[in-house]
């Protein structure tokens, strides 16, 4: 995932905490004293400037009486795969299919860890 990516993601998380919040007329610091954060805390993980853990995501959810997966987006990257890797990847997974589902989950978790180490 690209920087740019992710500052989207978090500026869309921020942006739906925000509309969750007032919904329900509650104040920044209001929030922020239930979750033993600064309103400037607040304002940041708002604008998408602070990058919220899952257990505070979990917490806000809470307060504000919604599903967690309400205040995550539905998100697809700008990244796109190199067409020479999803060649070699879809004929793998497609061996793979055919052999065993162990050596699917092989491919696709190292799939998965060199997409999280660019």
């Amino acid at each position: 995932m690209q920087e740019s990516d992710i500052l989207r993601f978090y500026s869309a998380i921020g942006a739906r905490i925000r509309a969750e919040r007032k919904k329900v007329n509650l104040k920044q610091e209001a929030l922020g004293a239930v979750l033993n954060l600064s309103r400037a805390s607040i304002v940041n993980i708002e604008m998408g400037r602070q990058r919220p853990s899952i257990h505070l995501l979990w917490e806000v959810s809470k307060i504000l009486n919604i599903q967690l997966q309400d205040l995550i987006p539905q998100f697809e990257s700008n990244e796109t795969l190199n067409p020479k890797w999803k060649k070699i990847i879809d004929t793998q997974l497609s061996n793979a299919q055919m052999n065993d589902k162990n050596t699917t989950e092989k491919i696709l978790g190292f799939i998965g860890d060199v997409s999280n180490k660019k």
